[in-house]
């Protein structure tokens, strides 16, 4: 499936890529959208700024976009499933204090990470 950005977020997206953390706050304070309403002819996993701060691991990145109006429930999907699926555990904690909804995230990655002691070769 093709993946398709929206315009408008799509250089706000690059910068994060590239971990340009002053040129996003260049674009914050421009007033530019650092988040657009997920629609139907967007593909719904499409990269987001959060998301790819998470996927980066550049917490600084993260707060600065939440310090500044981004909302972690306004995409089509949780951005818990990225913080499970990259393993920045460390995330979470963030994601929770900005009042991201827990009932969002994928159950399967929430459980994923349980494995049975005897599933990694180690006996119990």
């Amino acid at each position: 499936m093709e993946v398709v950005f929206d315009e408008r977020v799509e250089p706000l997206i690059a910068l994060c890529e590239a971990g340009s953390i002053y040129a996003v706050e260049r674009w914050i304070q421009d007033g530019k959208p650092l988040q657009v309403v997920p629609t139907a002819e967007l593909y719904p996993m499409n990269p987001t700024a959060l998301t790819t701060a998470i996927e980066q691991d550049l917490e600084d990145l993260f707060i600065l976009l939440l310090c500044n109006g981004y909302d972690p429930n306004g995409d089509a999907w949780s951005p818990l499933d990225s913080v499970l699926d990259a393993n920045h555990l460390r995330f979470v904690d963030l994601l929770c204090s900005w009042g991201a909804d827990l009932s969002k995230a994928d159950p399967k990655l929430v459980i994923a990470p349980i494995q049975p002691v005897s599933s990694i070769g180690l006996r119990a």
